[in-house]
């Protein structure tokens, strides 16, 4: 909770474009209810306390089309950001003090530890619906049969989104991240760590969905661990 708050007051005084829409969390069926009031408690002992839990007539007068059977909760502090603004913002805050640069299109190979410093070799919609994940063995964007998901990640929408036409999906994006659970295994949480012998690294592991929201928390973490190793 501490990044959303950080990133709210950047942008707002960094002029990057943001919106508090609100999100809504739902159990499309009422076996669902349980898990989502488990997600919830985890919310809450993360710091979110602002969370409105709702009853499904309260959800269908909210979003008439989304389904509910199981109730929800409203997240009123939930929000979207431009992206691209803010990691602009981010690289003109840092890199005229000279003690960053930004590289682009570089993927990072190698390294080397020089005295105190490294030398690194290295269409628009009114809905968005993601994203989906696929495990692959390579670094490649052409490992997964797009087309033979559709009908899964059609089905998936649908559960709480019946209104789903067919054939209205087109593909966004996509991307390789590494992660740290495996397929089947359970959601596993951000890993900051150390390596032994190398001053100065610090690697950071699973940063995966709300790593964007915590991005500077995530800074404050990472420069409190590098002052004290």
């Amino acid at each position: 909770m501490a990044g959303n708050r950080q990133l709210y007051e950047y942008c707002a005084t960094h002029g990057v474009p943001c919106s508090r829409l609100g999100k809504l969390l739902v159990a499309p069926g009422r076996h669902q209810a349980d898990a989502l009031d488990a997600l919830a408690a985890k919310a809450v002992a993360n710091g979110v306390g602002d969370l409105q839990p709702l009853t499904p007539g309260q959800v269908a007068k909210l979003e008439p089309h989304v389904r509910a059977q199981g109730g929800g909760f409203l997240s009123p502090s939930s929000g979207v950001l431009d992206v691209q603004r803010l990691m602009a913002s981010f690289a003109a805050d840092a890199v005229p003090t000279g003690r960053a640069t930004l590289l682009k299109n570089a993927p990072v190979v190698a390294g080397e530890l020089h005295h105190a410093s490294w030398r690194l070799n290295c269409e628009d919609a009114s809905l968005r619906f993601g994203p989906d994940v696929a495990f692959v063995d390579k670094l490649t964007y052409d490992g997964v049969d797009v087309d033979a998901l559709v009908p899964a990640f059609t089905a998936a929408i649908r559960d709480y989104f019946p209104a789903l036409p067919s054939g209205a999906l087109k593909y966004a994006y996509a991307g390789v991240r590494p992660k740290l659970a495996g397929p089947g295994q359970p959601a596993a949480d951000f890993r900051l760590m150390n390596h032994a012998g190398v001053p100065g690294l610090l690697a950071l592991y699973g940063i995966e969905s709300p790593g964007l929201t915590a991005c500077m928390a995530l800074a404050d973490a990472v420069v409190a661990r590098l002052q004290t190793s």
